[in-house]
């Protein structure tokens, strides 16, 4: 790695803090997106992709897990992520079969779909400890 590579990944992980590490030693992180205030990242494709997300899960408010009930993750899955008002906050797709979210303390309706089938997920997030939701769908019903 040359010098002026190394010296940007040091002051990055220096601003960014534990994420910052984290992206150092993971150049191949997916970038954090944010839509109406509300920052993710999404990704996992790969096992150093997937070990970095999970090593930065603690970091966020919710986590997304999106597979097969057979146990094959999945990819490119719609997510969109709702007040209890009904108001969108994020409506994006997955790039892998982990998905990230820093939301105030509060609930949400989650809608995650793959190949036109819908589920629905209200999520609690409280003030200490993040929340997960596992989305599993039947290999037959996606052929």
């Amino acid at each position: 790695m040359n010098s002026m590579k190394a010296s940007a990944l040091a002051f990055l992980a220096l601003i960014l803090g534990p994420v910052g590490t984290v992206l150092a030693a993971h150049p191949d992180m997916p970038e954090v997106q944010t839509e109406n205030g509300i920052h993710y990242v999404t990704g996992g494709i790969g096992k150093e992709q997937s070990e970095a997300l999970k090593m930065i899960a603690k970091d966020y408010d919710l986590m997304l897990i999106f597979a097969t009930r057979g146990g094959k993750y999945l990819a490119d899955v719609g997510v969109q992520i709702a007040d209890m008002n009904g108001n969108t906050l994020v409506d994006t797709v997955s790039e892998g079969p982990l998905f990230l979210a820093d939301l105030p303390v509060g609930r949400y309706k989650v809608t995650a779909a793959e190949e036109g089938i819908s589920q629905i997920r209200v999520v609690n997030i409280g003030s200490k400890r993040p929340a997960k939701a596992v989305f599993n769908w039947s290999e037959y019903a996606m052929d």
